[in-house]
């Protein structure tokens, strides 16, 4: 019985399907910033996708599992991925997700619909 499961379970992994695993979508919007993240935890590897972002590159902290919104806990690790990329850890103890569009020192976002900050001109010498 084991043999036929482990069966199935690579075939239906040849056509891109998972199982036993978490999907957490992430998805932010307002002051012109956008985000959505994608992650997929298993109990051996987690993938975490950054689907689009305002700021390009999507800024994740692993928390602990029994941090509640505020939390103001060490992160259990921080990584940022690019927009369009996936990004997969393994190893990981159990955790919850706080990811956003900024992180620390990351560039000013990129605010859809509103206009860009420009930068100041060096008018020194004219």
């Amino acid at each position: 019985m084991k043999e036929v499961l482990a069966l199935v379970w690579l075939a239906l992994s040849l056509f891109g399907c998972d199982v036993g695993g978490t999907s957490i979508v992430n998805r932010v919007s307002g002051d012109g910033l956008t985000l959505r993240s994608e992650a997929y935890v298993k109990p051996d590897s987690a993938r975490f996708r950054c689907v689009e972002s305002s700021a390009g590159a999507c800024h994740y902290r692993l928390l602990p599992p029994d941090c509640a919104r505020d939390c103001q806990a060490a992160p259990l690790r921080r990584f940022t991925v690019a927009e369009g990329e996936s990004l997969v850890l393994t190893g990981l103890p159990d955790f919850r997700i706080d990811v956003g569009p900024v992180g620390p020192n990351s560039p000013p976002p990129r605010r859809k619909g509103l206009p860009q900050p420009r930068q100041p001109r060096d008018t020194r010498g004219r």
